[in-house]
């Protein structure tokens, strides 16, 4: 079953693999992941935790860079900047319009009309200095949000997204079945 948006998630970050491993042929793509989000705001600190659970998962490959942003991804350019990834992926809550704990993937333009606002930065600006910087591909893994109250842990169906959403791209890079 699994949360919605699942299958269509699946397809594009497939797709995204696909081209950082070609780009990057015949090494491994580089790929960086990160967190980003609001630990203290509920379901906005979803991104973190799919990253968290990503990394126990994985095992430490030197073609995969795991960073918490928390609510500045900005503050970690230099790292990223210095790494170069083929394809940053940013996990965080997003507002897609679709039931609470749907995921989606996003392309690095479409972040102004998905962001919830809770960084430091705007993620397109953040977004458009990086692939400035290192010509990366860029994408937001985006999770709805049930709510983002202050000082509440994660809703049911972010933790369930939470969950699934951090099992699936754990098993994609583990197998490199992309």
């Amino acid at each position: 079953m699994g949360f919605p948006g699942r299958e269509a998630l699946l397809l594009k970050l497939r797709a995204r693999l696909t081209e950082a491993a070609a780009r990057a042929a015949p090494e491994p793509p580089r790929l960086a992941l990160i967190g980003a989000g609001q630990e203290l705001r509920g379901d906005d600190a979803a991104g973190i935790e799919v990253l968290r659970q990503i990394k126990a998962k994985i095992s430490t490959c030197e073609h995969i860079l795991t960073l918490e942003a928390g609510p500045a991804p900005e503050n970690l350019t230099g790292p990223l900047v210095r790494f170069r990834p083929h394809l940053a992926l940013i996990f965080d809550a997003a507002a897609l319009d679709g039931p609470p704990g749907a995921c989606c993937l996003l392309d690095a333009h479409d972040l102004d009309h998905s962001s919830l606002g809770t960084h430091a930065l705007s993620l397109s600006l953040f977004a458009r200095y990086l692939t400035q910087q290192t010509g990366c591909d860029l994408a937001l893994v985006g999770i709805q949000p049930a709510q983002m109250d202050l000082c509440m842990p994660l809703s049911p169906p972010g933790s369930t997204a939470v969950r699934e959403l951090s099992a699936l791209v754990s098993e994609l890079l583990l197998t490199g079945d992309y």
